[in-house]
């Protein structure tokens, strides 16, 4: 190891320290901020959002073609509106792709808010520029440790002779595995020849049966026919000759294989009695190496009577250790418990904040839906008087044909103006039934928003039940957490305790006559153990004997029954708390999606408020059609300006 270490160090100390010196000074002198993504990303954030506020997002695929890494901007609403990725269904479908496997790392969004901005940052500091300087750091690495290597060769003389039986050892082996390759390969080789074999007896009775075929046909068939025939014969003819030369090459490769074989045998021979010379001197070897030993076990012998002293005082230091070891144990479990009720209290936090975000945001829906009711409470007055002015309209439509249909004919154009009137009032009256559908069809999805409304009330109480029973628990982990802390503190009295204990043995260990003193009173003190032992033992055979007398009274099956019942008891404890755990999950799950529906609702809410201004624009344009109508009649005379028939 100490060799190893020489090397890596004599590799990496000049290979780093050049490395870094050149780093340090190219980023020093040449970083430049600019090429960063988030600052080249922060001059365009004025003309995205100018371009998302216009509803151009056309104008940013150029600006993004600029940048030389991948873009994807979104709307508010998570919409995606441009991206300089390149896919086959078009760069939109691309960035939705990216987006769901989260290739990007990092976001931005405009001052205003209307745009999001995904992006991949470099997590590393890594600049292509640095790869020649540090090939040539580690060139100057390895040139200062072969000059190492070099400088020290004439200090392994002494294991210069393991080396040589080591790298013979792995020449033989090497010799062995060549020897097995190429046993490998020649009956790789054997294969190819049979299977070629094989190959030219089936073609030659191939041509045979088409000479015979050829023979036959000629008498038969055309002159086309046999020409065929004949192709089909040469064609044939010439893989068999293909054949053949391969079969020739496989016979050459062969005869190499022999030769190469020969030539290896020979070298294993050599091989063998070389290692047979190496096993000699390895018993030479083993033999120095038992006397040897035998000097060591001697030595070895003395010094365990030296050490016999010590060992005791090493297995007080266990001991204390073990104890030791047992507080670190405690502490760590004290802090994973305070490591847990902070992401507790962490995620408490969250969900109250997330609670009080969503409330905010079902007073304004609330107060939204209101407004929407009292407008489409506004058009239904509208419409239920538009109602009632076409009502009297139809019936001054129907005076006026009769009295039509009785005068004479020069009041035709009358008649005619009267007809068109009948048809735009058809007109206005098919037109308000689609409004009345529509009108139902808002007041069910109304009602269907206020009944989700109430649900998710409904999920809030029931989370702020959960949050308590949470807050609860948490409570009981702090009195917990205080208790472990206590005794932490009586742990840590005990290890002061242990290391002056601990301090007085040491100085123990300086005298043996005290050590003698005290092995005697140690043991006086193990022969009283030994008595009190003893009548312990007595008194616990008696013991043994009684509970065995009240054992042959009681029943087992009792016992047994009662244990299966805490057995069972401890389950259903384990599976009240997997039900607690996955309580919990389903809490955060549920809000979550608790915030997805959120987000829906507030898209649901602004497609209604468009289709509300449609309504409007559509009750406003019928009003305008009417006051033409109530005009045309006017100007009939059907109607006084006064609106009276």
């Amino acid at each position: 190891m100490p060799v190893l270490l020489r090397a890596l160090f004599s590799f990496l100390a000049p290979a780093l320290l050049v490395f870094a010196g050149f780093t340090g000074w190219y980023s020093w002198h040449f970083q430049d901020s600019a090429a960063q993504p988030q600052v080249r990303l922060k001059t365009l954030l004025p003309q995205i959002s100018r371009a998302i506020a216009n509803d151009t997002p056309e104008v940013l695929t150029p600006l993004l073609k600029t940048l030389p890494f991948q873009v994807v901007i979104s709307d508010s609403d998570g919409q995606i509106v441009a991206s300089n990725l390149q896919g086959r269904e078009g760069p939109l479908k691309a960035a939705k792709e990216a987006l769901k496997a989260h290739d990007f790392n990092a976001e931005i969004r405009t001052p205003d808010g209307l745009a999001r901005i995904y992006f991949s940052q470099s997590q590393g500091l890594w600049n292509p520029i640095l790869f020649f300087p540090l090939i040539f750091s580690l060139l100057l690495g390895l040139l200062s440790s072969f000059w190492d290597y070099f400088n020290n060769r004439q200090t392994e003389d002494a294991v210069g002779e393991i080396r040589i039986l080591t790298r013979e050892h792995t020449l033989n082996s090497s010799h062995e595995e060549k020897w097995e390759e190429h046993k490998k390969e020649r009956e790789r080789l054997l294969g190819k020849v049979t299977s070629l074999q094989k190959q030219l007896e089936i073609s030659e009775h191939r041509l045979e049966q088409t000479r015979l075929n050829l023979h036959q046909t000629q008498l038969k068939l055309s002159e086309q026919d046999a020409g065929e025939a004949r192709e089909r014969a040469q064609t044939l003819e010439q893989e068999l000759k293909q054949s053949q030369q391969k079969l020739k090459r496989l016979q050459e490769t062969l005869q190499l294989q022999n030769e190469v074989e020969i030539h290896l045998r020979n070298k294993q021979e050599k091989s063998e009695k070389e290692q047979q010379a190496l096993k000699q001197l390895l018993r030479e070897r083993d033999h120095e190496l038992a006397k040897l030993e035998k000097a060591h076990q001697q030595q070895s012998e003395a010094l365990i009577q030296s050490r016999q002293s010590e060992s005791e005082k090493s297995r007080q230091l266990e001991q204390s250790n073990q104890r030791l070891h047992e507080l670190e144990d405690i502490n760590r479990q004290v802090y994973e418990a305070y490591q847990e009720i902070e992401k507790l209290r962490k995620s408490e936090l969250e969900l109250m904040r997330r609670e009080e975000a969503w409330q905010k945001d079902k007073q304004k829906l609330l107060g939204l839906l209101s407004e929407r009711e009292q407008l489409l409470q506004e058009t239904r007055e509208r419409l239920s008087l538009n109602r009632q002015k076409l009502r009297e309209l139809s019936i001054a439509y129907k005076q006026q044909l009769e009295i039509g249909q009785n005068n004479p004919a020069d009041l035709s154009e009358a008649h005619d103006l009267i007809r068109h009137l009948i048809s735009d009032k058809d007109d206005v009256e098919r037109e308000n039934a689609h409004l009345q559908v529509d009108l139902s069809d808002k007041s069910s999805e109304i009602n269907r928003l206020r009944k989700e409304l109430e649900t998710r009330a409904l999920q809030v109480q029931e989370s702020e039940h959960r949050l308590e029973e949470m807050e609860k628990e948490f409570k009981k982990l702090r009195l917990e957490l205080e208790l472990v802390g206590d005794t932490l503190s009586d742990k840590l009295l005990d290890l002061d305790r242990l290391s002056s204990a601990h301090s007085e043995d040491t100085l123990a260990l300086e005298s043996l006559m005290q050590e003698r003193d005290i092995l005697k009173q140690s043991l006086l003190d193990t022969e009283n153990q030994m008595q009190q032992l003893r009548e312990e033992k007595a008194h616990l055979l008696f013991e043994k004997e009684s509970l065995a007398e009240k054992l042959e009274k009681i029943d087992i099956q009792d016992y047994e029954l009662q244990i299966e019942q805490l057995k069972q008891s401890l389950q259903v404890v384990g599976a009240q708390q997997q039900r607690k755990q996955e309580a919990l999950n389903s809490l955060k799950e549920k809000l979550q999606q608790g915030a997805e529906l959120y987000e829906k609702l507030k898209r649901l809410v602004e497609k209604k408020e468009r289709l509300i201004d449609q309504l409007n624009d559509d009750v406003t344009r019928k009003e305008s059609i009417i006051h033409l109508l109530e005009q045309k009649l006017e100007k009939a005379g059907v109607i006084d300006p006064a609106g009276n028939y």
